[in-house]
């Protein structure tokens, strides 16, 4: 299965990348599989390029087991919410996804997210009053 990304004004097949360096604020070096690097210009600075990049989603996994993701309420409190999907992502991890309403979402990328933890660990964050 091939997923490309756009860098300024080209695609990449992020199926082929074996390795992503910051050659500049504003450049990245990418090495591919069969050993070939090429520098791209970024638009947005090469480090939000590349954390960009290796977020992308190349699977979702649907979760069996009992998980959930816990956001910080700011009050000494928590909000939880069943994992329904897990992502397995182009840098190689496996993210959380939100709990999908419209759109699929990363659960990290809320700035008030906590973690994804398995329901014996919810103990440890106290949910708000409903």
């Amino acid at each position: 299965m091939n997923i490309f990304f756009d860098i300024g004004a080209k695609s990449i097949n992020i199926s082929k990348i074996r390795e992503i360096s910051i050659v500049h604020k504003d450049a990245i070096g990418i090495t591919f599989d069969d050993g070939d690097t090429n520098v791209y210009i970024t638009r947005g600075g090469a480090d939000n390029t590349s954390e960009r990049l290796g977020r992308t989603i190349l699977q979702l996994i649907p979760c069996t087991s009992h998980l959930y993701n816990v956001y910080d309420n700011k009050d000494g409190t928590y909000y939880r919410e069943r994992v329904h999907y897990l992502a397995l992502c182009a840098d190689g991890f496996i993210r959380s996804m939100s709990s999908p309403d419209v759109y699929f979402e990363l659960a990290d990328e809320a700035t008030n997210f906590v973690g994804c933890f398995t329901k014996e660990r919810l103990d440890e964050y106290p949910k708000a009053r409903v």
